[in-house]
């Protein structure tokens, strides 16, 4: 679970309290929506990971999800975890997003999304998957854990043709070129 401290140790600011002005201009420096798959509009992220987000909604897009015809896929949010007072959410940070969260419940081990593919893609995107969570499952949600270094090197592999880059093209039946231009 993320602290303040342990994410400014990893380079990601604080979002401060909902409502203040530290939120307000964290908000103007770091939010963007993510643009991969455009009918997405309720998806705002942290800019050092919008390509990471990119990737995954176009990876759900290509295999079958309809995101953004309802809107149940969101990612900031300045909260606490939902059950632990006092613990801010990855969302609070810009650094997770909830996809499909109508069909993906918090607490079931089902969800819509293939299971061994979507393991990959998280896994190559550094992110973690909510639905692997143990006690409380949480399918549709995935949160990007590492520092704004770690961000960094990721996206460097994701937006030109790599291995990571070529495996995820592959996942979602593109020409890498495609994917890396889509992502961006």
């Amino acid at each position: 679970m993320p602290s303040i401290t342990t994410q400014r140790l990893l380079g990601w600011p604080s979002p401060g309290s909902p409502g203040s002005s530290q939120e307000a201009a964290f908000r103007d420096k770091y939010l963007v929506r993510m643009n991969a798959v455009p009918v997405v509009k309720t998806l705002w992220v942290h800019r050092a990971v919008r390509v990471h987000f990119n990737a995954l909604c176009l990876f759900m897009q290509k295999n079958g999800e309809k995101l953004g015809e309802k809107v149940d896929d969101w990612g900031f949010a300045n909260r606490d975890i939902r059950g632990f007072a006092g613990i801010k959410s990855y969302h609070a940070f810009a650094l997770a997003g909830d996809l499909e969260a109508l069909e993906n419940v918090l607490g079931i081990r089902a969800t819509t999304f293939p299971i061994k593919k979507t393991r990959e893609v998280a896994k190559l995107l550094g992110m973690k998957w909510g639905y692997d969570y143990q006690g409380r499952p949480d399918p549709m949600h995935f949160e990007f854990t590492g520092s704004r270094a770690r961000a960094r090197w990721i996206k460097s592999r994701l937006v030109k043709p790599t291995k990571r880059s070529r495996r995820l093209a592959e996942l979602c039946n593109m020409d890498v070129k495609d994917f890396c231009n889509r992502i961006k």
